[in-house]
């Protein structure tokens, strides 16, 4: 990179040389502009989408959210383990059933044997809070 050559220069211009004297330029490039607009504008409407969709609503919600409850008792007998981490859940935030961290430490604890990341965070967290 010479020391003329700005970020501006390589996204708008296109480097040549001189078939003579070997001397090199910048010319300008319109596509170069159309596909940097085009990327802008694809990333902004990403941001703005992504950003709806995180204030309308829970921005946490699973698969499971509109499942009764024992539908996920079943699905957890089965040995789904993001049921078994619904389960753990639901007990732990009291949404459907009492609030029992006992029996959410015990669903949390079965799925973090399964191997489930987050089940093993919120059995730790659980196992620490006492």
């Amino acid at each position: 990179m010479h020391q003329g050559d700005t970020l501006v220069d390589r996204i708008f211009y296109t480097p040549l040389r001189c078939r003579d004297c070997r001397l090199r330029y910048w010319v300008y490039s319109p596509i170069k502009i159309l596909i940097f607009a085009t990327l802008m504008s694809a990333i902004a409407f990403w941001l703005a989408w992504h950003q709806l969709t995180l204030s309308s609503g829970d921005d946490k919600r699973t698969a499971f959210d509109d499942q009764p409850f024992a539908r996920l008792t079943a699905l957890a007998a089965r040995g789904n383990v993001d049921a078994v981490l619904q389960l753990g859940k639901l007990y732990a935030n009291g949404e459907g059933v009492i609030v029992n961290m006992a029996e959410a430490a015990k669903w949390f604890e079965k799925a973090a044997r399964q191997g489930n990341s987050e089940a093993q965070f919120l059995y730790a967290t659980a196992l620490l809070e006492g």
